[in-house]
């Protein structure tokens, strides 16, 4: 008999015994052979925070071919909410079996945020057909006020103002 799990069957097989999900531990079905599936076109997207580069936060999209076979085409997007400034898709050519690869962007934030979603997108071309994935996160923005320049103290004002009249009058009379 085939047997065949969705799950790693981590939670289903004891001392090479396999129980049948939904049922009671069963323990009578003995275990002969193991078989793996491997997908053939597969990638995967993991999206992280950098930090903050000139004014605009840096987010990094990790992408993965966990799949056996090459993957082309790549188009990465991300989706922003009204928060941020909206960014371009980029493109990766191509993405060979194993190979990860990472793709920056640069969120300008528009007000300040509270825990507004960032999705990441990914489709590719393979051999299959396309393959696709998406990667979550949640980023909360601060926007600080910028300082202003230090103000005169009013009591500086009006001594300051009689010297500059002063300096123009000496000028002014040195000049005749």
């Amino acid at each position: 008999h085939l047997i065949l799990f969705s799950s790693d069957c981590s939670n289903l097989v004891k001392n090479g015994r396999v129980s049948i999900p939904g049922e009671k531990w069963s323990g009578g079905t003995k275990l002969e052979k193991f078989l793996y599936l491997y997908r053939e076109a597969a990638v995967e997207a993991d999206l992280r925070k950098k930090g903050l580069e000139n004014g605009k936060i840096a987010v990094m999209v990790t992408l993965r071919n966990t799949g056996r076979s090459v993957l082309e085409d790549l188009i990465v997007r991300l989706e922003v909410e009204n928060s941020f400034r909206p960014v371009l898709p980029q493109m990766v050519e191509r993405l060979s079996p194993g190979e990860e690869m990472e793709v920056d962007f640069y969120l300008e934030p528009l007000r300040e945020a509270e825990n507004s979603p960032l999705r990441a997108e990914v489709w590719a071309r393979s051999p299959y057909g396309e393959v696709s994935s998406e990667s979550t996160m949640f980023l909360t923005v601060v926007i600080e006020p910028t300082p202003s320049p230090l103000p005169l103290p009013s009591e500086l004002l009006l001594p300051l103002a009689g010297l500059v009249v002063a300096v123009a009058l000496i000028l002014f009379l040195k000049r005749r």
